[in-house]
């Protein structure tokens, strides 16, 4: 990735990176799931860049999009005031529904990064196939507890009063019900 590379430089001023940081952050609630690997990685690979932006992980004054100071309308990165934020965005992923997607984002919950950085092309051709794949892959338990009490019938329950509710005819051979 070009971008990668050219985001490498320790040049770079730190307001520069922070704004490019939040603006992948901000990508990353819209970004389809093929992509969020991706994204994720590359935050990472930036804080390890540039350690004083670590600061945006620990920042937990700033939780949610309204008290987020963060200006992404602006032109201008030095204005964005992205240094000031935090990344909520990446850390409301650590919810996401694929597991894969979870413990990537889990960073953010443990306030440490990764020892190095990650190497970002693998992650450049991942498609919904790969995804999918990886997903089967996982063993769950067998016996996944989805009630707490084994039903006796549709209606049946012993504390309800649904059963009153439906009375059906009685049915004969035909399936027509019996006239009396």
């Amino acid at each position: 990735m070009l971008c990668d590379r050219f985001l490498a430089s320790t040049h770079l001023p730190e307001y520069l990176a922070a704004s490019f940081i939040k603006r992948l952050a901000r990508l990353s609630l819209l970004a389809p799931s093929s992509c969020l690997h991706l994204l994720i990685k590359f935050i990472i690979n930036m804080l390890l860049r540039f350690p004083g932006l670590q600061r945006l992980i620990h920042n937990t004054a700033v939780t949610d999009l309204h008290q987020d100071p963060y200006q992404a309308t602006e032109k201008d990165p030095a204005y964005s005031r992205a240094g000031e934020s935090s990344l909520w965005e990446v850390a409301s992923l650590h919810h996401h529904g694929l597991p894969s997607v979870s413990k990537a984002a889990a960073f953010t919950q443990k306030h440490s990064l990764p020892q190095g950085e990650s190497d970002l092309g693998a992650w450049v051709e991942q498609g919904y196939e790969e995804l999918f794949e990886r997903a089967t892959k996982i063993n769950v338990k067998d016996k996944i507890p989805i009630t707490f009490m084994k039903p006796q019938g549709l209606f049946h329950h012993p504390e309800g009063t649904m059963g009153g509710w439906w009375t059906l005819p009685p049915m004969g051979n035909t399936g027509a019900p019996i006239e009396d």
